[in-house]
């Protein structure tokens, strides 16, 4: 059962993602910042601040935020892994690396 505060959560992430969408990006940013003050667990919301963050340092944090309340969300890895910050040791295994080594 949800309560009221998951039900107003919900709906201020929903409106969140549909500023994001139309591209008020400035405006999803401050709903999901006061989102976040209020929820600092809620990987949803880390992972859609990711997209509207102005850098690329806080697409990182914000990728990283995800992974540590998820670990296996696979969006925040790949996020870091086009992002370079997934060292190399952890980086899946190309699909061609069979392929290299014959050459």
């Amino acid at each position: 059962m949800e309560t009221h505060g998951s039900v107003y959560m919900r709906r201020a992430l929903d409106e969140a993602l549909a500023a994001a969408r139309r591209g008020e990006r400035r405006r999803a940013r401050q709903m999901l910042t006061k989102l976040l003050k209020a929820d600092q667990k809620n990987a949803d919301a880390w992972l859609w601040m990711s997209a509207v963050v102005d850098s690329d340092r806080e697409r990182v944090f914000c990728l990283q935020s995800v992974l540590k309340i998820e670990p296996e969300n696979k969006a925040a890895e790949t996020g870091l892994m086009l992002l370079g910050a997934v060292p190399a040791k952890e980086r899946p295994r190309s699909i061609l690396a069979d392929y290299e080594g014959e050459q």
